[in-house]
C-alpha cells in the first residue's frame, strides 16, 4: 500500500520503563489520537500560547512532565505557589477543551513473565501491539485512516520499535489480520520524534502519560484516582469522554487497559 496523507495521528509516549529489572513493575505507554489538520494548527498554537503566557525563554519551551514537577530549567518559576497555580489552572484548561481521544496500555512486567515465561518479549512492544489494536478499532469504526508518532528512545530502540511495527502492518496481530491493519494505517512505518523537535502532541501525551498510567493501575485494582493534579487531569479525562470506550461507553479494557490481568 502506497503511502496516503493521514487524517489522524496517534501520538505515542511511555511511562516507567521497559526494563525486567528496574524497581517499576509496570510500563505504561499512552497514545492520543489528534485529527491532523486540528493538531498542526489550532492545538499547537494553543500549546504556544500557554508556553509564552507562563514562560519567558529566547527558545522553544518543551513541556517535559518531570521537569515541569521538579520545578528544572525554564520552569524554575513554578517552585512559586502562585504561578504554579495559575498554570496548572491554564493547563488543564487546555486538556478539558482541546479535542483528542486518549488510549492508555499499562503493562505488568512480572505478570508477563510469569504468563509467557521464555516467550515474553520487550514490554514497550507488548504494549504497543495492544495500542495499535484499539488504535484500528477507533479508526474503523469511523472509517478514516491514521499515522504513528512515538517519542524517539535512541537508536537501537526506534530500530526495534520500527521493526515491530511494520510486523504488526504486514502480519496483522492475534486479533487483527495485517489486511485490516492496511486499511486504516495510512504508512507502514512509524514516525519519530524529538523532544527537541517541540511536536505539541508528544509533549502533551507525555503530560499525560503518567497519571493516566497510574489511573489504570487504580482502576484494575479497585482504588480511587486520587485529587492530586494528576488525578485531576485524569476526572476531565473521564468526564469529557476524552478516552476511548466500547459502544456501551466502558473505558476499562479500551481507553485503559492492564496487561496481564
Amino acid at each position: 500500500m502506497m503511502d496516503t496523507r493521514p487524517a489522524y495521528r496517534l501520538f505515542i509516549d511511555e511511562s516507567g520503563d521497559s526494563n525486567w529489572k528496574s524497581g517499576n513493575p509496570y510500563l505504561g505507554l499512552t497514545g492520543l489520537i489528534f485529527k491532523l489538520d486540528y493538531h498542526n494548527k489550532d492545538f499547537t498554537q494553543q500549546l504556544e500560547g500557554l508556553k509564552q503566557k507562563h514562560f519567558s525563554c529566547s527558545v522553544p519551551v518543551i513541556f517535559h512532565r518531570d521537569d515541569i514537577i521538579r520545578c528544572k530549567g525554564d520552569f524554575v518559576t513554578l517552585k512559586d505557589d502562585f504561578a504554579k497555580s495559575a498554570f496548572d489552572k491554564d493547563l488543564l484548561a487546555i486538556i478539558m477543551n482541546s479535542q483528542f481521544t486518549v488510549i492508555t496500555v499499562v503493562i505488568d512486567k512480572q505478570k508477563l513473565v510469569e504468563k509467557y515465561k521464555e516467550k515474553a518479549y520487550d514490554p514497550y512492544l507488548f504494549a504497543l501491539e495492544l495500542l495499535l489494536e484499539r488504535y484500528y478499532f477507533w479508526l474503523n469504526c469511523r472509517k478514516t485512516n491514521g499515522d504513528v508518532i512515538a517519542e524517539a528512545r535512541g537508536k537501537k530502540q526506534d530500530k526495534d520499535l520500527k521493526k515491530a511495527f511494520m510486523e504488526i502492518y504486514e502480519m496483522g496481530t492475534g486479533q487483527i489480520n495485517s489486511r485490516d491493519f492496511v486499511g486504516v494505517l495510512s504508512s507502514s512505518q512509524i514516525k519519530f520524534g524529538s523532544k527537541k523537535d517541540n511536536i505539541a502532541g508528544l509533549q502533551m501525551a507525555d503530560l499525560i502519560a503518567h497519571p493516566s498510567r497510574i489511573a489504570t493501575i487504580n482502576e484494575y485494582e479497585g482504588r480511587p484516582f486520587g485529587n492530586d493534579f494528576g488525578g485531576k487531569i485524569i476526572q476531565a479525562l473521564n468526564l469529557l469522554n476524552k478516552y476511548h470506550c466500547n459502544d456501551k461507553g466502558i473505558i476499562k479494557g479500551c481507553g485503559r487497559k492492564l496487561f496481564p490481568e
